[in-house]
């Protein structure tokens, strides 16, 4: 039984996989204490029936996100992992987001998400194929990778200036703000999760 965290948001979520699906989520019960891990923990053990002995790993995103967020979740995993000697599968966001499923394939995808001052974390993708990571202003990340004006899709926040402006010629945009659980599950079939490493103890991707 594998353990998903996503908490890298200020209402984090958790699921319950084994053999290829979901078994407990917390994203589809609304009685639950929305920004509580424990709380989502213990409710999806009691639903389940089920002890906690059975789980043998834990997929974490380990951002970057919200860093009190991202923080929280990290640190319960590595309490969890540690209480029951078993492993932490830290993902990154950017590469989560690469697993929404979309109408349409891209060529070039690039995923998202909010820094500070107007700045963004972003992943891009060359045929299925992470290329490179930049944080930065998003005009001057697509003039640097020469991706401005070409056929490719943005998978994150719509930035502030494209709302106002519009979006560049050649770009689709889906506003899609963080991972969900759908995420993990399309990410725990692929060979990077079987590929990678396993870790005793987790730490948060950059932040700011």
């Amino acid at each position: 039984m594998l353990l998903c965290i996503e908490s890298t948001t200020p209402n984090p979520v958790i699921g319950f996989f084994d053999k290829d699906i979901f078994v407990w989520r917390s994203d589809t019960d609304n009685s639950l204490n929305k920004n509580d891990l424990h709380d989502h923990f213990r409710y999806g053990l009691e639903a389940c029936d089920m002890p906690i002995a059975n789980f043998t790993e834990i997929v974490l995103d380990i951002g970057p996100g919200g860093l009190i967020a991202t923080r929280s979740g990290v640190s319960f995993a590595n309490g969890l992992a540690h209480s029951l000697g078993i492993k932490i599968v830290p993902v990154r966001s950017l590469d989560l987001m690469f697993y929404h499923k979309v109408e349409k394939d891209f060529e070039r995808v690039i995923t998202a998400r909010k820094s500070n001052n107007g700045n963004f974390f972003m992943n891009f993708f060359l045929a299925n194929r992470c290329i490179g990571t930049m944080r930065g202003l998003v005009q001057e990340a697509l003039e640097q990778k020469e991706w401005l004006n070409k056929e490719c899709l943005w998978l994150g926040p719509t930035p502030a200036h494209w709302l106002e402006q519009g979006v560049p010629l050649g770009m689709t945009v889906v506003n899609y703000c963080c991972p969900d659980l759908d995420v993990f599950s399309s990410f725990i079939r692929t060979q990077q999760y079987k590929d990678a490493p396993r870790l005793h103890f987790a730490s948060p991707d950059g932040q700011g």
